[in-house]
Order: structure tokens, then sequence, then C-alpha cells
């Protein structure tokens, strides 16, 4: 008998050999600079189609001003961290990996100083294939005072000098710790209020302190107030209290510690240092 032969057919596979991946990422945000965006790009290779990113919320805690940061995806896939009903955290990522981060609030720092939080956000990247996940390790880093530019102290007739020692606290708020006085240091305790005080008397004749104000008198007659709280100072050259307080000229000076320094006319009122 005789057979006819079936017909052939080929199948062509295409093996997708080489398996999505998306590397890792990291972006810095700063207290000192808060509502300025970090941005940067994931790298993905071995995509089959388009990829689609999610971000998911960190699994450590933090906390801005003594409340729990609370983490949401937003319906566009922005995922947010607040506190207190305030917004601290924003993290975006578009369609082709770009994301941005975006510190809106301060986050409370164990050390002193300027340390840095380690944030981990875990992002999900899907493509025909699968999914792979990757880290955007966001570093918070901590806001510190600014201490204000030296200046001169140079008054040419009797009257009030103002001032503040302090351009910012930084969005963690502060406070002074201590102040010299020709050589007597001033130390601040928060706690409790109390000022106690150290070294040479210099030219310092009395003192005290009332709600975190130090109050103090000088051998030429100045009289020199302080406030730890916010910083802002008030010298009154030669006792004249009296003059309207103006931050005009005479100029007022931060020494490179934590003080004022002014220097007059040694015949006339003699060095003052804060």
């Amino acid at each position: 008998a005789a057979y006819a032969s079936a017909p052939s057919a080929t199948l062509n596979f295409a093996v997708d050999v080489t398996p999505l991946a998306v590397g890792g990422a990291s972006a810095s945000v700063a207290e000192a600079a808060l509502g300025v965006a970090a941005v940067g790009s994931l790298d993905v290779t071995g995509a089959t189609g388009a990829v689609t990113f999610s971000l998911q919320a960190p699994t450590s805690v933090i906390t801005s001003r003594g409340a729990t940061v609370v983490w949401s995806t937003l319906p566009d896939g922005t995922l947010l961290g607040a506190a207190a009903g305030r917004e601290v955290v924003r993290v975006t990522i578009n369609a082709s990996g770009g994301y941005s981060v975006t510190l809106l609030d301060a986050v409370d720092h164990a050390g002193a100083g300027a340390d840095t939080i380690q944030l981990p956000i875990r992002v999900v990247a899907t493509d025909g294939d699968g999914s792979v996940s990757t880290t955007i390790t966001v570093g918070i880093v901590d806001g510190v005072p600014q201490l204000s530019g030296p200046v001169t102290l140079a008054p040419t007739e009797p009257g009030i000098v103002v001032g503040s020692l302090v351009q910012s606290f930084g969005p963690d708020g502060g406070h002074l710790t201590s102040v010299t006085i020709d050589g007597r240091v001033f130390s601040y305790n928060a706690a409790n209020g109390a000022v106690t005080a150290s070294g040479p008397a210099g030219s310092v004749v009395a003192y005290s302190v009332s709600n975190g104000v130090l109050s103090a008198t000088t051998l030429r007659g100045e009289a020199i107030t302080v406030d730890f709280a916010t910083g802002a100072y008030q010298v009154g050259v030669t006792g004249q209290e009296s003059r309207p307080a103006t931050p005009a000229s005479p100029q007022v000076a931060l020494g490179r510690g934590s003080g004022l320094l002014g220097l007059v006319r040694p015949d006339v009122l003699g060095l003052v240092q804060l």
C-alpha cells in the first residue's frame, strides 16, 4: 500500500535567556533643605515588554517631632510618610524607573550633631515574565544650628546693641548651651532652666537667670542679656538702657566658638566677649 507523507510543520520558540534585573539605588535628603527633591533612575536590564514599578513602605520605624511616621500609598502610586497630620517624606517613581525622594519635615535623630538615618524603600519591578525587587536607600541627614557670621562691635556712643547669636536652630529646634562673657562661662541646663558659672570672674560682677534668660553686669557698667532659648542678646553699653533698642550701628560680633566677640576701646568699655 502506498502512504502519503504527512505535511511537516516547524515550531519556532523564542527563549528569554536574560531575566529581568533592576539595580539598587540611593538618595540623600537633608533637614537643612526641606522640600528639595533627590532624584535618580533605576538601572533596568533584561525586560520583556513594558516594566511597571511599585513602591513599598519601609519596615523600619522612624518618628518626626515625637510622632511615628505612618506610610500610605496614594492612588497615583506615590509613597507618603506622614506623622500627626504632617507630610514628612514623599517618594515617587515613573514608568521609566526615574524616582524622586522629598523630605518635607524633620525626622527625629537619636544622636547629637549631623548624623544620618538610613531608610530603605523597597521597589517591585514587573515585566511580562514576572517580578523582581530592589531597594532605594534614602539617607536623611540631620540638621544642625547655624551660628551668625562674625561682625565687629564698635560703638561710638552709649546705647543698646541687639541681635541674635543664631541664624537658625534648624527644623529640629534647639537652644544655646553656653555663653562666655569676659572668660566667665555660663552653662545652661534646659531641663530645669538652671545656669551654672565657671572660670575666672573677669569683669562680671553679678548675674542672674530667669525663664532661660541670662542677665549679667560688668565692671564697666554694661548690662548684658542672652536668651538661651532663642539666641537673642542685648548689650547695654555703659548701662544706658533707657535708650531704645535698635539693631543699627553699633554692630555685633559672633566668635568662632559659641559667643559674641565685641571689641571696644579699652579706655572706654574694655573687652566684651559673649
